[in-house]
């Protein structure tokens, strides 16, 4: 990178006033999808570990939570639905097992005489 080049990306806040510039560079993290936070508690900031890219937590938080949300609602869901079928396969097999305890019942008793 050139002089040139850095001075292209310098800007002058306020120009009237003698001040140190500022380099402005756009992010080079625009692949990375920040899956591995790393939070900084004395800084209170989230720290991207594969691009070094600071997040703003709360949208990392709302942004993953709403997409694990739906997928636990879904398997939630899914449990329920077993369980109630369980549930009802459940007393159909304690109905079947009623009925063959009475039929041994009545076709010992029909051995017996």
């Amino acid at each position: 990178m050139t002089e040139d080049d850095v001075d292209a990306d310098i800007v002058e806040l306020f120009p009237e006033v003698e001040r140190p510039a500022v380099l402005v560079r756009g992010p080079t993290y625009r692949s990375c999808r920040h899956r591995q936070i790393e939070l900084d508690v004395d800084l209170r900031v989230g720290i991207c570990r594969s691009c070094d890219a600071h997040v703003d937590v709360f949208d990392w938080l709302i942004e993953h939570a709403g997409k694990r949300w739906g997928a636990l609602w879904s398997r939630h869901k899914a449990m329920k639905k077993d369980l109630s079928r369980m549930a009802k396969l459940s007393v159909d097999l304690q109905r079947e097992v009623k009925n063959l305890k009475a039929q041994v019942k009545r076709w010992r008793e029909k051995a017996e005489r």
